[in-house]
């Protein structure tokens, strides 16, 4: 089961991951786009840093169940905040996704 699991996450994460370039480039406004995406990734390169140093404390305190509940439920939040405040862009002009009125869906 652990196997599977971690073979439909293999599977899935490559979408969120190329997401993290591309998403944001159409919602931010051309005349701040590169220093947004600038800090943009910055956070989640010190995101990655910071759960790489907290993850195996808290497999050794908590467990590997623990860890794999921990992490579906932090995924889990992320798709209801996705779902709930990202704005659809399908079919949309870039000029309109990144005007600051865009409200998408």
């Amino acid at each position: 089961m652990i196997l599977i699991c971690f073979a439909l996450y293999a599977l899935f994460s490559g979408g969120p991951g190329n997401l993290q370039w591309l998403y944001p480039n159409e919602l931010f406004p051309t005349d701040i786009r590169g220093s947004a995406m600038g800090v943009a990734m910055a956070v989640s390169r010190i995101g990655t840093v910071v759960s790489i140093y907290i993850l195996p404390g808290f497999i050794a305190r908590q467990g590997m169940g623990a860890t794999m509940i921990a992490g579906a439920i932090i995924s889990a939040v992320g798709f209801v905040v996705s779902l709930v405040w990202a704005p659809e862009t399908r079919g949309h002009d870039l000029s309109e996704t990144s005007a600051p009125q865009f409200k998408g869906r």
